[in-house]
């Protein structure tokens, strides 16, 4: 099995958090808890033992906890984090692979168009909701069959465009 080298650094869920707040922005009355369900719980630190309101209220944002390991994240926040790094991953394999336009995930995103890796693999149309501009706007040469009908518009497993999926440990 494969696990990563390092643990997920404050600046790596901070980029996530980016995401969140940009795609489903916290003052939409729609999608206020989404960013806020997705922020780590900075109050463990607080020990009634030791003085640590400075953790308390720097860690996460100070840029020189930045490649520390984020902590006060719940199994959930660490699921949703893993689904969305896969997302992520899988989306710039396919830019790199052509399949997908160039930067798409900064000019063609929002709420009701995203990249989702379970959507791209088995209804392919219906990621960045249908936009064909993005789903045909790769740099890939058109490939055709016999009859001259395109085939290969769509990345598949066999193709090895698409990354494996990111998931915490089992036991």
């Amino acid at each position: 099995f494969y696990m990563d080298e390092a643990e997920v650094t404050n600046l790596n869920y901070l980029y996530y958090l980016d995401y969140l707040k940009t795609v489903y922005p916290p003052e939409n009355p729609d999608f206020a808890l989404i960013y806020k369900g997705a922020v780590p719980d900075t109050l463990v630190w607080r020990n009634r033992l030791g003085y640590n309101e400075m953790m308390t209220e720097n860690y996460l944002r100070h840029s020189g906890y930045a490649n520390y390991p984020v902590v006060g994240v719940s199994w959930i926040q660490a699921v949703e984090y893993a689904n969305w790094r896969s997302n992520r991953v899988a989306e710039m394999a396919l830019q790199e692979a052509g399949y997908i336009k160039r930067d798409a995930q900064y000019t063609d995103l929002n709420a009701d168009s995203t990249f989702d890796i379970d959507t791209y693999i088995n209804a392919p149309t219906e990621t960045y909701a249908g936009n064909s501009d993005v789903l045909e706007g790769g740099n890939r040469r058109q490939q055709t069959d016999v009859d001259g009908n395109p085939i290969n518009i769509y990345a598949d497993r066999e193709s090895g465009a698409i990354t494996v999926k990111y998931r915490l440990p089992t036991e």
